[in-house]
């Protein structure tokens, strides 16, 4: 390659100026020093912990954003009841029913001893504690119908009237006694001699399974545990539907059935197996109230 005269320091002069400027760039740029942190991971951990990648959700209620007002004086045993606003009532029923709080609250223990049972009508306990003939056979218990028990203790039924009534104790000792208990008229079976006519019912420890000997004296006959009822601890009696729920449990967690009550009886013993004493928690209500949800709700 050959160069023209002169060509050959043009060349190198521009290569210099070239160099020149690209060191002086070089040279003017700013270092800028950072730290930083580097994890090392030493185990997987997500698997301790709970995820779940879906979305929660609430359940819209519409009528709950209109009913659902309550303040710490509105909550009874646990029991949200509507209150801290106003509102205007409508003319006739609709979906924003409210739950008022009862207008008035008896809560006491009853000394059934102190009443007087039917005594009309013999009725006879026979309890097993273990498989064999039962501990309690045939022995005689006051009663009385749920309607009659709350005549005689001057609770007025009109109006809507809540009544818990239950075994005052938490706890109950199957072998030992000493609860009281309820019964249904389709637990009783008649039974007569020459002297007399009684009603029985039976009924076991919870905890006893296979076969029960039967209260009968000279011969062997059994029936299955699972044929003969728990004791009965709790009942709510309610006057709006004119009903009866039955409990196995004073939680009232373990349903019986659901009665009239006039099918419901108390039982009860002043002195034996059975105890004497029963809980009782009577709420009044004010009549069946609607929300104009039209017309809203104002802070009080």
């Amino acid at each position: 390659m050959q160069f023209r005269q002169g060509m050959l320091g043009v060349a190198i002069v521009a290569v210099a100026i070239a160099s020149a400027l690209m060191g002086s760039w070089i040279m003017s740029m700013d270092v800028e020093e950072r730290s930083v942190t580097v994890y090392n991971p030493l185990m997987d951990v997500t698997g301790l912990f709970d995820s779940d990648l879906a979305p929660e959700y609430t359940e819209y209620s519409p009528t709950t954003n209109y009913t659902g007002y309550y303040t710490s004086s509105t909550i009874i045993d646990g029991v949200k009841y509507f209150g801290g606003v106003d509102y205007v009532e409508a003319s006739r029923p609709n979906n924003y029913r409210l739950l008022l709080p009862p207008t008035s609250n008896t809560v006491t223990t009853v000394d059934l001893s102190q009443l007087t049972g039917d005594e009309d009508d013999d009725y006879k306990m026979h309890y097993w504690t273990d498989n064999g003939t039962p501990s309690v056979n045939g022995s005689s218990v006051e009663h009385l119908t749920i309607p009659e028990l709350l005549t005689a203790l001057s609770i007025e039924t009109s109006g809507n009237l809540q009544v818990t009534l239950m075994d005052p104790f938490s706890t109950q000792d199957y072998q030992s006694g000493g609860f009281i208990t309820f019964i249904t008229a389709d637990m009783l079976m008649e039974r007569s001699n020459v002297f007399d006519t009684w009603y029985a019912f039976y009924m076991k420890d919870p905890s006893l399974t296979g076969q029960l000997k039967e209260p009968v004296i000279n011969y062997d006959k059994y029936i299955p545990a699972a044929d003969v009822t728990n004791p009965i601890l709790a009942a709510v009696y309610d006057s709006t539907t004119n009903s009866v729920q039955l409990y196995y449990d004073v939680a009232m967690t373990e349903m019986a059935g659901t009665y009239t009550p006039d099918a419901v009886s108390i039982c009860w013993q002043n002195s034996g197996f059975l105890g004497d004493s029963v809980y009782i928690d009577a709420k009044n209500f004010p009549p069946y109230s609607y929300m104009d949800p039209t017309k809203g709700v104002q802070l009080e």
